[in-house]
């Protein structure tokens, strides 16, 4: 088994979830635009877009940090350097969205 700080917290799990669902909405908002540029004129889908960079980012992050817990010749700090790389990312990630929501 892997070591528990490489899990995802209980947090983080509703929060990859909460995204999950936005993200859905958000594609089906570009479907119904046409074209991705079209989508990105608006100013709060390009802060949506950046959101969802920053979290794509940290949920790959946490893919690496797993998949370099797989090989044992690669040094631990290493792996958790890349997992507080994607937590940062998620944190940014979840600021934007907070901040999106107020407006």
């Amino acid at each position: 088994w892997c070591p528990p700080d490489l899990w995802c917290s209980p947090a983080e799990s509703v929060f990859y979830s909460w995204t999950a669902t936005n993200a859905l909405e958000e594609y089906l908002q570009y479907l119904s635009a046409g074209s991705l540029k079209e989508h990105l004129r608006g100013f709060w889908n390009v802060v949506d877009a950046l959101k969802y960079a920053l979290l794509l980012f940290a949920v790959a992050a946490h893919a690496i940090a797993l998949a370099l817990w797989l090989f044992p010749l690669v040094p631990r700090a290493m792996l958790y350097a890349t997992l507080a790389n994607g937590r940062i990312s998620l944190s940014l990630g979840a600021l934007v969205a907070c901040l999106r929501s107020l407006f």
